[in-house]
């Protein structure tokens, strides 16, 4: 949903970029961009990254841990895969979210807050970024079909980013390490709306004539019993429903200002 714009900006930056991942049929390298076949949970795969390219800088991008299984274990193992790996002058650049910590409520939540944990704990050059919703997660995410759905109450207002301002604000990060370098930085849009409020914006602006709903958390219940991705969107929905978010990114503006509002997403979609 994000890890393309954030490769997109790289390459508008002019860097040289090596890009790992589990399927890579159908892609072909260019002049900036060279495909690794691998798995970040592969051990073997990420030495073979490091002895076949000169990396300069890793952002690690890894998937919302959805399940408790190993094979979900993306974010923590893959964490540990780089720091035992990774040169002593490559700077680390990781994905994680808002408001991190050890919630055992919220399994996602719980790993991002292990894997900066490992990362602060090291003695490699790093920098991690916090983003709270990406405006994409409307469309992307919380329509299905005809329908985009809200869950609970949703009582209080997310500064919700664009993907393309947190892609900038990556570029940044390595463009300023002097500035990235052994901090983490929270990454947050110029407005905020409540859940439902911004699905209605995003629906009503870029004409999707898709049907707002708000539906109880208990409408995630039984789902919740059969279904990991089920029992992940309502962890997710109910921390979001108890959780009073705060502006704190003014100081990631030393990086880059993320300027997109939800408005001009939507007129930029419906285009």
């Amino acid at each position: 949903m994000v890890g393309r714009l954030v490769l997109e900006e790289l390459l508008m930056a002019g860097a040289n970029c090596y890009l790992m991942a589990r399927n890579i049929v159908g892609k072909k390298d260019t002049k900036h961009l060279k495909w690794i076949k691998g798995d970040v949970v592969k051990e073997e795969d990420v030495i073979r990254v490091f002895q076949t390219a000169d990396v300069t800088h890793v952002y690690f991008h890894a998937p919302a841990t959805i399940g408790t299984g190993l094979e979900n274990k993306i974010d923590v193992t893959g964490t540990k895969h780089l720091l035992k790996h990774i040169p002593a002058s490559t700077h680390l650049v990781k994905l994680s979210e808002i408001g991190a910590w050890n919630n055992p409520h919220f399994y996602d939540l719980s790993e991002k807050y292990k894997a900066e944990e490992l990362v602060k704990q090291s003695s490699i050059r790093w920098t991690i970024l916090r983003p709270t919703w990406f405006m994409e997660s409307i469309p992307q995410l919380l329509t299905i079909g005809p329908f985009s759905i809200s869950f609970g109450k949703q009582p209080h207002p997310i500064w919700w980013v664009s993907g393309r301002d947190y892609a900038r604000t990556v570029v940044a990060a390595i463009r300023n390490s002097d500035v990235a370098l052994g901090r983490a930085f929270t990454v947050q849009g110029p407005d905020a709306y409540r859940m439902p409020e911004a699905i209605a914006l995003f629906n009503k602006t870029a004409r999707t004539g898709k049907i707002n709903l708000q539906l109880p958390l208990a409408a995630l219940a039984i789902p919740a019993w059969i279904s990991a991705t089920y029992r992940f969107n309502k962890e997710v929905m109910k921390y979001y429903n108890d959780r009073e978010e705060v502006f704190e990114s003014s100081e990631t503006h030393a990086l880059h200002k993320p300027m997109t509002t939800l408005k001009q997403f939507a007129e930029q979609w419906r285009h």
